[in-house]
């Protein structure tokens, strides 16, 4: 009996994990087709025109999408985690050791991206120490904005930076109301206990540590603005700017990176 419902079991986490990879893919297929769709708006002669009557939704469809990436991305992880010790035990001990020695070796994703050049980086590092920004969270920033408008159209070096210090979060040139997942004030007043688990359901336990740190010192790492002709907003840190909002906070740090 335990063993038909652990095979259920299996079979429908392989179900579920083919459905979420499918959907992630067609979901990076119309992120393409969005890019293409903002390109040919960019450079079209009535672009003012185009963006005086639908200006809103040329806005709101890359956010939507972006959330739905990121909420694609969360199931996916969620179901490696599940999965692990399935696939794992599945495999040959040899097959094991070449998996384990091959992710070992093998440079991250971030590492392998092509705006990380040595110039790139030097500037970043520059940067770093004028305003307590993290070189990760300014190339991620950019990474972000990039995704919004179309892939590698920026980098570092076409930027500069403003350390904006304790910014008020109403004045956040974003539509947070589509992505901030806490009410404004609903992690107040909650026990130690109780925040982590909220946290660590927000954006799992080890972020939730990290995130715990901040509460406690009543502080997150600047968050990262990022303005260009075709994007405003958030580059990096909506993690920090969820935790602040679900604090109660008003202000939280930010640095801005600005289209030179």
């Amino acid at each position: 009996m335990n063993r038909r419902k652990e095979s259920s079991s299996q079979a429908a986490w392989a179900l579920i994990t083919d459905g979420v990879v499918s959907s992630r893919i067609e979901a990076h297929r119309l992120r393409h087709l969005v890019n293409r769709g903002l390109k040919l708006v960019d450079q079209s002669e009535e672009k003012e025109h185009i963006y005086q009557v639908a200006g809103d939704l040329i806005l709101a469809v890359p956010k939507r999408l972006d959330l739905l990436e990121g909420l694609l991305d969360r199931t996916s992880y969620a179901l490696t985690i599940m999965g692990k010790d399935f696939l794992r035990s599945r495999l040959p001990i040899h097959d094991r050791n070449m998996v384990d020695e091959a992710i070992e070796s093998s440079p991250s994703f971030s590492g392998m991206r092509s705006k990380q050049s040595m110039l790139v980086q030097r500037v970043a590092q520059r940067w770093t120490k004028q305003a307590g920004a993290s070189q990760k969270d300014l190339l991620d920033a950019l990474d972000h904005a990039s995704d919004e408008i179309y892939p590698d159209k920026y980098h570092l070096s076409d930027f500069e930076l403003k350390d904006l210090g304790n910014f008020k979060i109403s004045n956040i040139p974003d539509d947070l109301s589509s992505w901030v997942y806490f009410s404004p004030g609903e992690l107040k007043g909650l026990s130690r206990d109780e925040l982590m688990d909220e946290l660590g359901a927000f954006r799992g336990r080890s972020w939730a540590t990290r995130a715990m740190v901040w509460a406690n010192k009543g502080k997150v790492p600047p968050i990262v603005l990022v303005e260009t002709p075709e994007f405003q907003g958030v580059g990096d840190g909506r993690g920090r700017l969820n935790l602040a909002v679900g604090l109660g906070w008003d202000r939280v740090p930010a640095v801005l990176l600005r289209k030179k």
